[in-house]
């Protein structure tokens, strides 16, 4: 790096112009990917305060400033981001991981029930919704949420895993060594 630091390289490329909202974005991804969140965070913040309808800059940013543990930042970067696009699960997806890790989980209930109203078939988040009803002890609502994400991806350990616990807990044994093999 010319720099000297992670993501110098970029710094350079973003001074040629400093005003293209996209290449700002791009740039602080490529600066997440690589590890460098202090320049991901100042890369796709400028693209935000240049572009303050920039959905996709804000989503990122959201990602960037929970990797960095600002998740009061990270959320209201999140919640920018959905006034934005609302149609957009990928979103109400990211801010309910972000809300459970908060341990705002009603919240984040309700934000992975976005992301599924909007997207049905979205393993991942019925099983991050199952895994917020479980711990907010709705085995029933957990049991239901794995079910879904099992059907939909077969394939999908952690879900099988977690509804075999549920099961489990609701002392349907039978049903979680099934779950487990």
């Amino acid at each position: 790096p010319i720099t000297g630091r992670p993501g110098g390289m970029i710094l350079c490329a973003i001074a040629l112009d400093p005003t293209h909202t996209h290449a700002l974005h791009l740039f602080g991804i490529v600066a997440y990917q690589i590890g460098d969140l202090e320049d991901a965070a100042a890369l796709i913040g400028r693209a935000t305060a240049l572009d303050p309808n920039f959905a996709d800059a804000f989503t990122n940013l959201g990602t960037v400033l929970q990797a960095q543990g600002k998740h009061d930042a990270a959320k209201t970067a999140l919640e920018r981001a959905a006034e934005l696009a609302p149609q957009t699960a990928v979103i109400h997806f990211n801010l309910g991981n972000l809300l459970a890790e908060m341990g705002r989980l009603n919240e984040a209930r309700d934000a992975y029930d976005k992301a599924i109203a909007l997207q049905p078939t979205y393993p991942v988040a019925h099983s991050n919704r199952g895994i917020v009803l479980r711990d907010l002890d709705d085995l029933a609502g957990a049991t239901a949420a794995f079910t879904k994400a099992v059907e939909q991806d077969p394939a999908y350990a952690e879900a099988h895993y977690n509804l075999a616990n549920c099961y489990r807990d609701l002392g349907r044994l039978t049903d979680a060594e099934k779950e487990i093999r």
